[in-house]
This record gives C-alpha cells, sequence and structure tokens, in this order.
C-alpha cells in the first residue's frame, strides 16, 4: 500500500500486493512490538547476513538497492528537483565508511527525505514492524489513548480523536479539545511524551474550543486503537452518520459494512453523512473495499512513469448504499486515499462534500523490504480522477465551503455536520 507525509507512516502492500497512502504522524502511543507481526522481504535476491559478517556489507546492500529503486521507480524522473546521483555518491561514501545501525537508519531517512515530496519514507526495521501490526489491527501501545494533529500556528495540539475508555476518556477530554502544555513545556516540544510507561503520570494543560484552560492529570496505560468505522443513527431522523477514521487498517471494509447492516436493520436509511476529516489515509485494499459500498465501475486512473492503471471498484449494495444521498465531511487533515476516496465520488456525482480543502497529498508510495527488515516507501503513482482534475498539492475543494478547523468547535457546535445533515434533509423533502 502506499502514501507518506513528512512525519508520516505507511502501510501495506507488502503483503496485498497493492500500494497504499500514508496518514500523517500515528497516534501518540509507544508501539508494543507484536511477535506475530509479519514483516516480508521483498525480492530475495539479496544474501542472508551471517552473523559474522560485518554491518557494513549489509548496510551498503541495503543502499545500492534504495538508490536503484528510487532511479529506476520514482514517479518524477527528475526526481523532484534533487540530483540523486550525486547525493547517492556521497551517501554511499559515508556508509562505505562505517555507520552502526542506528547512524544508517538515519542517514537512510535523511537521504529519501531529501526528495521533499511529502510521501517518501525510509524506516527502520521498528518502524516497519509497527506498521505491520497497525495494518494487521494488531497495534497495542502505552500512552493515554489520543491521536493528535500539531497546529504550528497556534502553539498547540489538537485532539483528533480520544479512544473510549483510555486515560485520557476518563479524565474528560474529548475530540476538538486542544493541548497547550505538558509538563509545564510547550506542547509542541514534548509531544512524544505523552507515550511512557505504564502507570507513570503527566500533567496537561488542555482547552476545549470556546472554554477556558484547564490542567488535566492523566496516568499512562495500555492502550487499543477503537474500531476504523464508527456510526450513528438519530433515533428521529433517517440520517446516517459515519466516521472512517482510517483505511490502514485491513478491517475497514469489513467494519463498514457491519455497521451498514446494523443500521439498514433499524428501518429505512435517506441520506448518509460520512466524516472523513480526521481520516488520513491507509491502504488500496480498504478504499476499494469502503468505495465498493457505494459506487461501482472505473473511478480514476494511477499514473506512474511507464503507464497507468485503473481504479476499479466491484459495487455491492447494502440497504440500497448503492444509490442513497451521499454527503462527505472533508477538512485539513483529509490526506491520501480519503481525499481520492471523496473526490472520486464528488467527481462523478455521487456525492457532495462539505467543509475545507484538504492536504493535496495523494501520490501513492509502494512499500520495498529489505533484508534487515528495514523498508522504503517511494512515491511511485499519481492520480487522474475521472474529471481529470490534478489535487496533488492543491487538494480535493469542497461543494459546500464550511469554514472552522478540528480545533474551533466541539461535537455540539460542529456546523460542518450540521450543514451536511440540512442538505440531506433537503434533498429528501423534495
Amino acid at each position: 500500500m502506499p502514501t507518506l507525509a513528512p512525519a508520516a507512516h505507511p502501510v501495506l502492500a507488502v503483503l496485498t500486493g497493492q500500494p497504499s497512502h500514508t496518514p500523517a504522524p500515528i497516534p501518540t502511543r509507544t508501539p508494543i512490538p507484536t511477535p506475530t507481526s509479519t514483516i516480508t522481504p521483498h525480492p530475495t535476491d539479496v544474501p542472508t547476513p551471517t552473523p559474522t559478517e560485518l554491518p557494513t556489507l549489509r548496510h551498503l546492500r541495503v543502499f545500492d538497492r534504495l538508490y536503484d529503486l528510487v532511479l529506476n521507480n520514482y514517479l518524477y524522473p527528475d526526481f523532484n528537483g534533487l540530483n540523486w546521483p550525486a547525493q547517492g555518491a556521497v551517501a554511499r561514501e559515508r556508509v562505505a565508511a562505517g555507520m552502526t545501525d542506528t547512524e544508517f537508519y538515519q542517514a537512510m531517512g535523511e537521504l529519501v527525505a531529501r526528495l521533499n515530496d511529502g510521501h517518501s519514507v525510509f524506516q527502520s526495521p521498528a518502524a516497519a514492524q509497527m506498521t505491520e501490526a497497525i495494518i494487521h489491527g494488531q497495534h497495542r501501545g502505552v500512552g493515554i489513548g489520543v491521536e493528535t494533529a500539531p497546529r504550528p500556528e497556534r502553539g498547540t495540539a489538537v485532539l483528533l480523536d480520544v479512544f473510549p475508555d483510555s486515560p485520557a476518556w476518563q479524565v474528560g477530554l474529548r475530540p476538538h479539545d486542544s493541548l497547550l502544555t505538558l509538563d509545564g513545556q510547550p506542547i509542541l516540544e514534548s509531544l512524544g511524551q505523552l507515550d511512557g510507561p505504564a502507570g507513570s503520570s503527566l500533567r496537561l494543560t488542555v482547552q476545549t474550543p470556546g472554554q477556558a484552560p484547564r490542567q488535566v492529570e492523566v496516568v499512562r496505560a495500555p492502550v487499543t486503537s477503537p474500531p476504523p468505522v464508527i456510526a450513528h443513527r438519530p433515533e428521529t431522523e433517517q440520517i446516517v452518520y459515519l466516521s472512517i477514521r482510517t483505511f490502514w487498517d485491513q478491517s475497514t471494509a469489513s467494519s463498514l459494512g457491519r455497521r451498514l447492516q446494523e443500521l439498514g436493520d433499524k428501518g429505512p436509511v435517506s441520506g448518509v453523512v460520512i466524516d472523513l476529516r480526521t481520516n488520513r489515509g491507509g491502504s488500496e485494499y480498504s478504499l476499494k473495499g469502503v468505495l465498493g459500498a457505494f459506487a461501482d465501475g472505473t473511478l480514476g486512473y494511477f499514473t506512474r512513469r511507464d503507464g497507468e492503471r485503473p481504479l476499479a471498484v466491484e459495487g455491492v449494495d447494502v440497504y440500497g448504499s448503492q444509490s442513497v444521498p451521499l454527503v462527505i465531511l472533508i477538512g485539513r487533515e483529509t490526506s491520501s486515499y480519503a481525499e481520492i476516496f471523496a473526490g472520486v465520488l464528488q467527481s462523478i456525482g455521487r456525492a457532495q462534500l462539505v467543509g475545507t480543502v484538504t492536504t493535496g497529498n495523494v501520490e501513492t508510495i509502494w512499500p520495498h523490504s529489505f533484508e534487515d527488515g528495514s523498508r522504503l516507501w517511494i512515491a511511485e503513482e499519481g492520480f487522474r480522477p475521472p474529471d481529470g482534475r490534478d489535487w496533488e498539492g492543491d487538494g480535493v475543494v469542497p461543494d459546500f465551503y464550511v469554514a472552522g478547523d478540528w480545533a474551533d468547535f466541539t461535537a455540539e457546535t460542529d456546523t460542518q455536520l450540521e450543514t451536511a445533515v440540512q442538505l440531506l434533509l433537503d434533498k429528501g423533502r423534495r
């Protein structure tokens, strides 16, 4: 699977043979290595190191293959303005001089980051293993149970999600709250400290939109991510609300199917609101599965240096999901395959979009695993939607622009959601 952002993590084509888009930073919790996580080396044309082999020889093999993968597969023949051969020559000389594993993984990360496409990334074996666990729904961590997004212009970090029954939830933290400080330090300088040993505590300064800052003490504990799809159906309406949090988890499509089935069992559905405002992408496997609940056929093309391939889905109708009116909520955090999901449904006239412009991060990255368990995610494809527009860099533009950052409102004052519901109610009265 493919797509990464500067501080993002990629996912999964290693197991599916498909690309994937990577969301922005992984949720703030410390990964616990999962013994059952699978790291599948890419080709087997590289010799297996022996216990007595010098690390430098292994490093050079990994480097040479990484260099060739970028040289031959990178989406942009000009390497996005970087002199890749020159950069490679300097890097290889450094590697040949000898490095520790830690130094090598850092150097490779810095080298790939110079492509500056906001997607391509190099992962150490530990980071690659964590990605595998996320893909398979096996990721567990120790922290307070939140997903955050930095707001550098405000000096804060907003809570995109607070996991139910997590330490953060138990002390009253909720999505849309902003973190100001952690143990007295500016939050943007200490965000990584939300993770830590179980039983240890931290003090946060928190601000709910429209309220004064307050302090809370939270004790870190093991946490588990919530399901990828959250559903709600107001008792008095035939409108369904679906929050699709991620396309990373391979269970996203099946989770959506169950939610639609459960909601449909309760009676007629006249419209569906799909909330993608905190969805930062994932795998093509999940994208296709979810798209198939609402559309059918070829919905665009992934383009690369030597050709293109279709984004083709096979539609499955669940209680009228192929024809029910759709409104999709998008915003600043909506990225990668979440953008493609919203954009293609808008392009074919299947859905109206409400909110603000998305990230503009729709290149597809493909994973390449190395003998030591490290992994390169490289931008190898762009995307061309049915209407031919280019969303890379510009983002997907909503049909109805409703201003507001996730940190500006609460669940009770969400005018973007109110607008979406009203559009569906008006459509139902016609």
